[in-house]
């Protein structure tokens, strides 16, 4: 099926550096056309005077987040101010349809969405059941908006992850029926880091070495977070140890004592 019966336009969001990713998708779309967003490479930006941005996000949100927040701002942009069509299909570069018949289930999600749809999830965890619902997802990878959505959308400031809901709070935003494309878990993300000195990089929730906070321009993982909590924990508990061990030392020496003078 040709995008062009379609009333929908892809955009592809893809950094420049990734030539094989553009390729790899332009593959798996074929015959299908898309619209290109070149990618902002967050780790060259300096967002400390973007207002586009919360205050506090400029400074604590890893560089490479700030970046594809952008990323998919600039593919609504793009939509808005150039587009014909009703409704966009926005997908990361290392997405990868389903099955060969994504073009018809793009279409069944438009026409059989609830009639005050924003935005459509297409790849989404975790999945909770074969119905359109608004219960909370992660993951960016694919979505289609319309243009009441894509206006909603750019009202928000950037906060954090465009992964998480909290970027479409005032949208109306529905998990599709279906995962029609999912995510490529295999390829390297701008978003990761895999660390040399962190047990928990060793786990095969790759999610935990994307990157969660920066502080003082030192960017950190969620396996780096776990691993500063399990520290923090083990050292209340030995605190409270060894308060627990004084205490009862103390109370046994004085018994003695006691004893001892009588």
């Amino acid at each position: 099926m040709n995008m062009n019966m379609n009333n929908f336009d892809f955009y592809v969001i893809n950094l420049d550096k990734d030539v094989d990713r553009l390729k790899e998708i332009e593959q798996n779309l074929y015959p299908n056309k898309f619209i290109r967003i070149p990618g902002v490479y967050g780790k060259e930006m300096n967002f400390e005077n973007n207002t586009d941005i919360f205050f506090t996000s400029r400074y604590l949100v890893p560089k490479s987040v700030l970046g594809s927040c952008l990323s998919h701002q600039k593919a609504i942009k793009t939509f808005l101010n150039t587009s014909s069509k009703d409704y966009a299909v926005i997908l990361e570069d290392d997405a990868i349809p389903n099955n060969t018949n994504y073009m018809n289930e793009i279409n069944d999600a438009i026409n059989n969405a609830p009639s005050n749809w924003d935005l459509i999830k297409l790849d989404f965890f975790p999945k909770y059941s074969n119905n359109f619902n608004k219960n909370f997802t992660t993951l960016a990878t694919a979505y289609i908006i319309n243009k009441k959505g894509a206006n909603k959308y750019l009202e928000n400031k950037i906060f954090y992850f465009p992964d998480v809901d909290v970027h479409f709070y005032n949208l109306n935003l529905y998990n599709n029926t279906k995962i029609v494309f999912s995510q490529d878990w295999s390829k390297y993300s701008n978003n990761k880091i895999i660390t040399s000195f962190n047990p928990f990089d060793l786990l095969p929730n790759t999610a935990l070495s994307f990157k969660c906070i920066r502080i003082l321009n030192k960017e950190y993982t969620f396996s780096d977070l776990f691993l500063f909590l399990l520290f923090f924990v083990l050292f209340i508990i030995s605190i409270l140890n060894y308060r627990f061990i004084y205490k009862f030392v103390n109370k046994t020496l004085f018994s003695k004592k006691t004893n001892i003078k009588r």
